[in-house]
């Protein structure tokens, strides 16, 4: 995909944060063979006609990193409202939520009654901008004992918002004595305690907690000292370090409650992702300092800052990042609703006998999944993605019983409500009705055991298989097994040519993406066999498939080590690499 990344330019800015800010840029994580970036560096002077240049370009999508509001003389705010308006595919920035200050999120903080945020009554007191981010204009004098010392940080606070002031004003075509109405300094109880970080990213309608992170000061800054002013934050030696659920679990949870909760008070839905910056007290309580609407990644090695996050603890890593907000804006705008719906009737319109006889004379999936049950170990929760009649649950059922083992508790997920009542019929206690992508994200993590998909994955994009594939590792406790079809170019260009509706199950070879995809932090592929799978009556056309299977590195979910990228090898499985 041809990606186009929209930054905002510092020529000739003189902006504090020139120096500091080395600009964002996935391609330093992801190959062109994955996407292409092409950079737009946008100034505010120029802005309207830049983007004019940028999209006639005809780009697939757009990364919109540009942030400047109002206050700052680099383009943003402005920007992004003309950009919004043409209407085209993006993510990140949005202008709504420029348009808020930090006033605001505590306000509406206090509102909704989550998350905790600072109060305003008791010294020491912390003196801030109400906007601007990378602790601008934040120093050792914006914490407060007093009185006297309050008067000071908000007389030197505003002297130094005078000029952005001035910027604001002449943005809205006010006079300074109609901003003077404004409020755009914070004062807030200063909160001691440790900073954490967490990244939330939105999957499909729904906010996501990443792994948060603990900054560790440099071992010479006072321990009353330790909060982030613009020179420690941007200078300083300061390193983040990812956090593992099974070191604490009740912290590592309570963080990623509170993060999406921040994500919630600043209205931040349909807006992509942001930051949350926490404080926990010394008794444990978390404390939201504030919402970054854009969080620091793709930053080069020097500057890893949340890098490290998604290096160590996403699935997939920066690539399965860019996909799942890919796919994130394309299932908030529906676009593939439609071919959904008509998978749906397809297989609807297939009776329940007609379909058994198929999988018996036209497959060899009941021989593949009785020997991945026979292979591995399924016992407990099973979540089965693309449950269809129920044939893993029944085959699983049959052996345990057979074994004398206690039954595993199974949950599906299927678009036909035809299927889901199949599946119900041959034991599973839930069957999920809708499209993976839509549904996962719902779904606690460490909900199942184990997590287990036959001859669905192709079905989707690269950009859905992305976001499935994430939930599908922390939703999984114990295992994750993927059947996988290797569509041959063959059998979609004849569902091409033989128009509605054939042409809607068009489908992927997903077996290159998972090499690119690699092993997730924390797993080990332990198992990888190729066998025949399934021939198509109707074009005459003979699939094989892989099946991989993946396991907690450590039996419990814990998290930590960085990402692999293994390459995927055809093995044949023995009792069925035989073409039926």
């Amino acid at each position: 995909m041809k990606i186009c990344v929209l930054q905002s330019a510092y020529d000739g800015s003189k902006h504090l944060l020139e120096d500091a800010d080395p600009g964002a840029d996935p391609s330093r994580f992801i190959k062109p063979s994955q996407h292409e970036f092409h950079h737009h560096w946008i100034k505010k002077s120029t802005a309207i006609a830049q983007i004019d240049e940028a999209t006639a370009k005809g780009y697939d999508f757009y990364l919109n990193f540009m942030w400047g509001q109002y206050e700052d003389n680099v383009a943003g705010l402005e920007a992004i409202q003309y950009f919004e308006l043409k209407g085209l595919p993006s993510v990140a920035q949005r202008s709504c939520v420029l348009l808020r200050s930090k006033l605001d999120f505590y306000r509406d903080a206090r509102r909704f009654r989550a998350p905790p945020v600072p109060g305003t009554s008791q010294f020491p007191l912390f003196v801030k901008p109400a906007t601007s981010c990378a602790s601008m204009f934040i120093s050792e004098k914006s914490v407060c004992h007093d009185g006297e010392e309050l008067v000071a940080a908000i007389r030197s606070l505003d002297r130094a918002l005078a000029p952005r002031r001035q910027e604001k004003a002449a943005a809205l075509g006010l006079t300074l004595a109609q901003m003077e109405k404004e409020r755009d300094i914070v004062v807030q109880e200063f909160i001691e305690g440790q900073d954490y970080s967490c990244i939330v990213i939105e999957m499909c309608d729904t906010p996501v907690a990443l792994t948060p992170v603990k900054y560790i000061y440099p071992s010479d800054v006072p321990e009353k000292e330790r909060f982030l002013t613009f020179d420690l934050k941007n200078y300083a030696d300061i390193s983040l370090h990812v956090m593992r659920r099974d070191h604490d679990p009740q912290v590592f949870d309570l963080l990623q409650k509170t993060a999406v909760e921040g994500f919630t008070a600043n209205r931040m839905q349909g807006c992509s992702w942001c930051n949350v910056d926490i404080r926990v007290k010394a008794n444990g309580q978390p404390c939201v300092m504030e919402v970054n609407p854009m969080p620091a990644v793709f930053m080069p090695p020097e500057h890893p800052w949340e890098d490290s996050v998604i290096l160590k603890s996403v699935p997939g890593g920066h690539l399965a990042l860019v996909n799942i907000l890919i796919a994130t804006y394309y299932l908030q705008h529906n676009r593939d609703d439609t071919r959904v719906r008509k998978i749906a009737e397809i297989y609807e319109d297939w009776t329940t006998e007609g379909y058994e006889l198929s999988l018996r004379n036209n497959t060899a999936l009941p021989q593949i999944t009785q020997d991945m049950c026979a292979q591995y170990d399924f016992s407990g929760r099973v979540l089965d993605l693309g449950s269809g009649t129920g044939l893993f649950g029944r085959t699983l059922h049959s052996q345990q019983a057979s074994q004398k083992q206690g039954l595993s508790t199974l949950t599906g997920i299927d678009i036909s409500a035809l299927m889901a009542d199949e599946s119900k019929r041959h034991g599973y206690t839930t069957v999920h009705i809708s499209s993976l992508p839509r549904i996962l994200p719902q779904l606690p993590a460490r909900s199942a055991d184990h997590v287990i998909s036959i001859s669905t994955l192709h079905l989707l994009s690269t950009f859905d298989l992305s976001l499935v594939l994430f939930q599908s590792f922390q939703i999984a406790e114990k295992s994750v097994t993927l059947h996988l079809d290797e569509i041959p170019e063959e059998y979609n260009n004849k569902l091409r040519e033989a128009g509605e509706p054939h042409c809607g199950m068009v489908a992927h070879n997903h077996i290159g993406f998972m090499g690119e995809f690699g092993t997730p932090v924390g797993w080990v592929e332990v198992g990888r066999w190729r066998a025949w799978s399934w021939r198509s009556n109707f074009i005459e056309c003979g699939v094989w498939c892989t099946v991989l299977r993946f396991e907690r590195a450590d039996g419990r979910g814990g998290q930590g080590g960085e990402a692999t990228n293994g390459e995927i090898n055809d093995v044949s499985h023995g009792t069925s690499a035989v073409e039926a």
